[in-house]
Order: C-alpha cells, then sequence, then structure tokens
C-alpha cells in the first residue's frame, strides 16, 4: 500500500490521486483515509496513483538520459533488468531462463557522432583491416561487411560500439591521447555496462580500447581495461572455447577464440616491465586450441579437424596469429618463471634451458614466416625476443656467481636477439614506416631491453658500434612514437638510464 497526501480542489473534489481499485469498480472512494472505506470493508488493496507528478514515490519517472527508472517502494533503484541469477546461480539461470536477454540499447548521440559519416566509417575500416588487423586479426572481416557494417542490416549499440572502437584504434593520436573520440567511447562503454548488457561486440570493442591505451601508454587505464576484458569474456563464456573444439558453430568460436587470445596475449604483454604482478588469466594447457591459419578463416574455410593445440610444433604453415599466440604462451611461462612463484630457481634450471630452446625455435619459424609474407618487424619475432630477454636477464641474476663461460653464455645470447632488434631498427629507419601492419604496439619492450643491453656493452667496452646501435633503436623508436606514443616513453626510460646509470 502506497499513502498519499489528501489534497483537495476549493470545490471539495479529489484533485489527482484517487484509489485505482475504486475507480476501476465505479465506486465511491472516501479519501479522507490512509485506506478508503470500501477497500476497508472488502479487504482489498488500495493503491492511488499520481497522475501528473512523476517525482511521487511508487512511480516511474524518466532518468536522466530518457530511460525509465523503475523504484521499489523504499525509493531505491531498481534492477537493470540483467537476470541476476545468471552470476548467483548459473545451474537455475541454464535450467530456467535459458539465455541472456536482447537489449538492444538506444544508441546516445555523443556514440552515434562518432560514426554517422559513412565515407569517412569506410575509410578507418578500410585501414583497420590493411593494417592493423594483420597483427590483431580477433574481428571477422566477413561478418564485419555484411552484418556490422551493412546499412541494410539493423543498427545495434554495440556494433555502433565496435566501429567507434575501430576508428580510435586507426586514428593518429594528437599531443593528447586521450582524445575526444576516447573519452566519448570510454563514457558510452560505461553507460552500456550500467545499462546491464553483455555483448560479444561490446567486449571486442573493449579489447580494442585496451590496444589502443596500451600503444598510446594510457596507465592505469590500459591495465585495468585488459582486467575488465578478462572479466568480460569470461562472463560471456568465451575463455572455454580455448579448451574445446566446437564444430557446430565454426564461425562463431573461431571468432571467439581469438578474441580470446588476444586477451590473453594483452595481459602477458602488460607485464613484461612488472614480472613480480600477478597475470589475470591462468596459464593455458598443453591441449588448448589455437587459431587456425589467417588466410584460411578469412576465405571461409572450417577449422582444421583435429585442431592444432599449444604442444604441436610450431610451423610456417600455421599462420601469423597462431605462432603469435604461441609467443605469448612462452612469454607468459617467463613471467611464471621471473615472478614471486619461483621461489627454488635451482630445481626449475633444467626447465629453464628447456624454455629458452623452445623460445629459440619458435622465434627461427617466426622469423622465416615473416621473410615468406615479406614482413620485417613481425610480432610473433618481437614478443619472443622479449620472452628471451627477460628469461636471460635472469638466468644472468642466477648465475653471477658461477664461471665466467656460463656468464659468457648468457651475454651471448642477449647479443644475438639485440642485434636481429636492430636489424628491425633499421628497417624502420630506412623505410621511415611508423604505421603500417608491421610496426605494432608489441614491439616496443624488445626495442628497448636491446637498447638496455647495448648500453651495457658500452659500459664495459666504449665501443662505437654500441654507441652506434642505441642510437638507431633510439631513433626507430622516435618515428614509432608518431603512431604509438608508448615509443616515446620507452625514448624517455632510456635517457633516465643514461643519467642515473643503471643498467
Amino acid at each position: 500500500m502506497v499513502i498519499m497526501d489528501d489534497k483537495r480542489t476549493q470545490s471539495g473534489r479529489l484533485s489527482r490521486y484517487s484509489c485505482s481499485t475504486c475507480r476501476h469498480q465505479k465506486k465511491k472512494c472516501d479519501r479522507r483515509q490512509p485506506q478508503c472505506s470500501l477497500c476497508q470493508r472488502y479487504d482489498r488493496v488500495c493503491v492511488y496513483k499520481n497522475t501528473r507528478n512523476s517525482s511521487v514515490p511508487g512511480t516511474s519517472p524518466k532518468s536522466v538520459n530518457g530511460a525509465p527508472s523503475i523504484t521499489t517502494a523504499k525509493g531505491q533503484p531498481d534492477k537493470n533488468g540483467f537476470p541476476a541469477v545468471y552470476f548467483t546461480d548459473s545451474a537455475l539461470f541454464w535450467r530456467s531462463v535459458g539465455s541472456l536477454p536482447d537489449a538492444n540499447l538506444p544508441i546516445s548521440p555523443d556514440l552515434m557522432s562518432l560514426v554517422e559519416d559513412v565515407a569517412t566509417v569506410r575509410e578507418f575500416t578500410e585501414a583497420f583491416f590493411r593494417y592493423n588487423y594483420p597483427w590483431a586479426p580477433f574481428i571477422c572481416r566477413r561478418n564485419f561487411l555484411e552484418r556490422i557494417l551493412n546499412p541494410l542490416g539493423e543498427r545495434r549499440c554495440e556494433n555502433v560500439l565496435l566501429i567507434a572502437a575501430i576508428k580510435l584504434i586507426t586514428t593518429e593520436p594528437d599531443a593528447d591521447a586521450t582524445s575526444a573520440t576516447y573519452c566519448s567511447l570510454k563514457r558510452a562503454l560505461l553507460e552500456v555496462e550500467l545499462s546491464g548488457s553483455l555483448a560479444f561486440r561490446t567486449l571486442q570493442a573493449l579489447v580494442l580500447v585496451a590496444i589502443y591505451e596500451l600503444g598510446q601508454a594510457i596507465y592505469p587505464s590500459a591495465y585495468l581495461t585488459v582486467g575488465y576484458c578478462a572479466r568480460y569474456g569470461i562472463a560471456l563464456g568465451i575463455d572455454r572455447t580455448i579448451d574445446s573444439f566446437c564444430s557446430s558453430k565454426p564461425d562463431g568460436s573461431e571468432e571467439e577464440r581469438r578474441t580470446w587470445w588476444t586477451i590473453i596475449l594483452l595481459d602477458r604483454y602488460l607485464n613484461v616491465g612488472c614480472p613480480e604482478r600477478a597475470l589475470l588469466i591462468k596459464e593455458p594447457s598443453n591441449t588448448s586450441v589455437l587459431p587456425m591459419d589467417d588466410k584460411l578463416w578469412e576465405m571461409g574455410y572450417p577449422p582444421p579437424n583435429p585442431p592444432l593445440v599449444i604442444s604441436s610444433p610450431p610451423t610456417e604453415a600455421m599462420g601469423r596469429f597462431c605462432l603469435t599466440v604461441q609467443a605469448a604462451y612462452l612469454l607468459g611461462k617467463v613471467l611464471r618463471y621471473t615472478g614471486p612463484e619461483a621461489s627454488d630457481h635451482r630445481i626449475l634450471e633444467h626447465e629453464v634451458q628447456i624454455l629458452d630452446s623452445t623460445i629459440a625455435a619458435l622465434t627461427k619459424v617466426t622469423l622465416q614466416e615473416g621473410a615468406k609474407r615479406g614482413i620485417e618487424v613481425c610480432c610473433p619475432t618481437t614478443i619472443c625476443h622479449s620472452a628471451r630477454l627477460i628469461l636471460n636477464q635472469e638466468i644472468a641474476w642466477i648465475n653471477r656467481h658461477k664461471s665466467p663461460v656460463e656468464t659468457n653464455a648468457v651475454m651471448e645470447v642477449q647479443e644475438t636477439t639485440a642485434a636481429d632488434m636492430l636489424i628491425l631498427s633499421h628497417h624502420i629507419l630506412r623505410t621511415g614506416l611508423s604505421g603500417n601492419d608491421d610496426i605494432s604496439p608489441f614491439c616496443h619492450d624488445a626495442f628497448y631491453r636491446s637498447a638496455i643491453v647495448y648500453s651495457q656493452i658500452l659500459q664495459k667496452s666504449e665501443s662505437e658500434d654500441a654507441k652506434n646501435a642505441i642510437h638507431d633503436i633510439k631513433q626507430s623508436l622516435r618515428v614509432n612514437s608518431h603512431r604509438w606514443k608508448a615509443a616515446a616513453t620507452y625514448l624517455q626510460l632510456l635517457d633516465a638510464r643514461d643519467v642515473t646509470g643503471i643498467f
């Protein structure tokens, strides 16, 4: 029962309140008591409705953005329509509800302004699939063109979010990476979260935003967004797509699988500078399913049966993204070895040697794959170089009191890896490329660590070659900083090491 104040007009009639029960039965309503006499007599619920003032408790006022806001009797906001049972009792959810609600949310004018120019949308989507897609192919090009970009299709909020995220990642940033597009997209993602929507396309938009924040060195947002992606993906259940092979919907499961592997890659790469920080996503198993070949996927071929798994030996035929995933997997193993979980290095010494050999073998395959496709700065190669430099830095620390032979062997591995990155630096300087598909934001750490290796050589020998190598690597980072501001951040770190002498 909701109690209203008794307000009458000058004529003595009820102004705007009346008992809806009595009105429905066309009975005279005594409005001078909290519950009218007829309802008391027949033991009915007496309900009064305000037909003019929507701010009175018990009504449904409009929210700030125009969407209806349901309130309880105590005036507290009700749930947003998402079934809480999905998280509180999953067994009950799947046996009763069975599926998440299809919440086609209204598109805000702020979000719509990012993608309303058709010619511009076509331009930056073509740029995405030409330059960014090759090193992050987790969006199915065919599905995107036919179902999302198609003007005949339904315009849904999650699809508009994905298009806006593509625009963000393909736009070269100004002096401030937190542009109006970036801020508008972040606000829109928050509004979608508050609305109680869980959609796969929204997750893909979040992944693109995380890559943008990583590449533009927007911290701590990059770290937090990757954590959000991990939780979002687990909530949707796509984390299970790498654990089992689903042939019933090859297109969908392959795209979901690739999206989850991209989140794993982001989680691993974000921790290269801080190995003691715990990884968010558990280590995949040896039977985890790898992505299929990129070209075959684009052409609509079904995944191979049986599928490729983590324990499969790497080959050039696997495809570029599959090799990138394997590199991310090995990087995760390196981070676990160098992190706080590895307390007794003597027990793990044999495993470390095997891990180093495995990374070296994968590096060789990625270099062959890059040369075959004419790719100089190959994303899986630079991730392998980062992993090997981190691992051998740890080995050098463990062997610091051992014989010079063992120490020199580790230093030789580091110098060889740094020399490979120097070759890639020369390619960037020779071509002047900073935004093509070869250059991803996952290469900066390897450039940075290679410059540190040459700085250590310079400290010991005053080598002119080492000095030139440092200069060239810094120059390549400077060129790449026009596209990814994280490169400029690594330049600042190198300058700080030069001043402090910390190498």
